[in-house]
């Protein structure tokens, strides 16, 4: 039986350093308020709304959010793994866009003292022009956590 082995073309890495402790880090990922305050509103010209964030193994989560021109992106997942303050994996799907697909996140979150290290890995992109779109969102989106947790 065949297994199957992430390709770099369906594969998106990032890494990012934070100047807060990891364990802020991580909150910021799993408090619901927090999640609203820098995802939801990762651009000035974006408006989100949580739907649903139940932070367990097994547990669902959901995001509302609406451009300028007033297009909605909803994005569902599902919570896999959750090991405080080190790991957090969840499922990634666009309900308003499903040619997507059904992806994976993981982060990783690595402790250097008063800093910390992201490492996310978001995985099986149906193609590389897929991962590149979300390479693009995923950098604004951690500006902004970067600009919350630093704060």
């Amino acid at each position: 039986m065949a297994s199957s082995v992430a390709s770099p073309a369906t594969t998106l890495h990032i890494r990012r350093v934070f100047h807060a402790p990891r364990e802020r880090v991580f909150q910021a990922w799993t408090d619901p308020k927090k999640m609203t305050e820098w995802f939801c509103h990762a651009k000035p010209e974006l408006i989100g709304e949580l739907i649903v964030m139940d932070v367990r193994p097994g547990g669902l989560y959901g995001f509302d959010v609406s451009s300028a021109d007033g297009k909605v992106f909803k994005v569902r997942g599902k919570y896999l793994e959750i090991k405080p303050p080190e790991k957090l994996a969840f499922t990634w799907f666009w309900e308003t866009e499903p040619e997507y697909g059904d992806t994976l996140v993981t982060l990783e979150f690595v402790d250097l003292g008063e800093k910390s290290e992201l490492i996310m890995t978001h995985e099986r992109f149906a193609n590389s022009d897929a991962r590149d779109k979300h390479n693009n969102g995923w950098a604004f989106c951690l500006d902004s956590l970067q600009r919350h947790v630093e704060k």
